[in-house]
């Protein structure tokens, strides 16, 4: 049981960092769009992707380190991640964690990005977590929840 969590904000998930862990969870938090799908590429290209799925916050920074201010920092959007993992081929399954998860993006993420299982919006509990990630490995014909609404 795997998640990279991309997520800028450590202290919006440090909580819920402990409690995965503690559920047995191994949990790799990254702190940029651009580390996050350096991540995904390199389990996607070493094949190292059994029980691995990822949980995206949809407005990240670029580069590495702390939070800049989000009018001014350059960014690796989540949306451009999926774009970049559909490109790629990559197929790992993904849970987007985000404020904004309003029925337009939920819309538009089902479309586009059928690796996407699932949007929920923050804030979330450790439970809905730890389901979200199970129903993120379920197969399609099993009954996926799509994207949570």
């Amino acid at each position: 049981m795997r998640i990279l969590w991309i997520e800028d904000r450590e202290d919006h998930v440090k909580y819920h960092l402990n409690s995965l862990r503690d559920a047995g969870f191994q949990v790799r938090l990254v702190g940029s769009g651009e580390e996050g799908m350096g991540a995904i590429t390199e389990a996607w290209s070493s094949g190292d992707t059994a029980g691995l799925v990822v949980f995206l916050d949809v407005m990240l920074p670029k580069g590495a380190g702390d939070l800049i201010d989000p009018m001014t920092r350059p960014e690796l959007m989540g949306e451009e991640i999926l774009h970049q993992m559909k490109s790629k081929g990559i197929s790992i399954p993904v849970v987007v964690v985000t404020a904004i998860a309003d029925g337009e993006l939920r819309r538009r993420l089902a479309e586009d990005y059928p690796f996407v299982s699932q949007v929920i919006k923050k804030p979330v509990r450790s439970p809905e977590l730890i389901k979200a990630y199970h129903g993120a490995l379920t197969p399609l014909s099993e009954g996926k929840e799509g994207t949570g609404e």
